[in-house]
């Protein structure tokens, strides 16, 4: 990953990247969530998918959804330059297609 500087650098643009590899899963409380890095700032972001209470039902839930297709956004909680105020994320602007990896791999 660059140094800090090198990603504040990088100014907001919505670009949109085909599907990326390298996320893991984890339950964390009542959520499955998804982490990697984004691969234009290239900073560590993570998306979370609410799946109820993890009893066994709900980790079932979550192991049924790997391999499953889906956008997300850059969610690295920088505020990068040029960033419109009306915009629904708090990252760089870039968006991708990723299969949802199962629990721990």
């Amino acid at each position: 990953m660059p140094p800090v500087g090198a990603h504040l650098s990088e100014e907001w643009a919505e670009v949109e990247y085909g599907l990326q590899e390298g996320f893991v899963s984890t339950i964390e409380g009542d959520e499955l969530v998804v982490h990697g890095e984004c691969p234009r700032c290239h900073a560590q972001t993570a998306w979370n998918f609410r799946t109820g209470q993890m009893d066994e039902v709900s980790k079932a839930i979550a192991d049924s959804v790997a391999a499953q297709e889906t956008t997300i956004l850059c969610a690295c909680g920088y505020t990068h330059k040029n960033r419109p105020a009306d915009a629904n994320e708090n990252g760089c602007g870039a968006y991708w297609p990723i299969k949802i990896p199962e629990v721990g791999q």
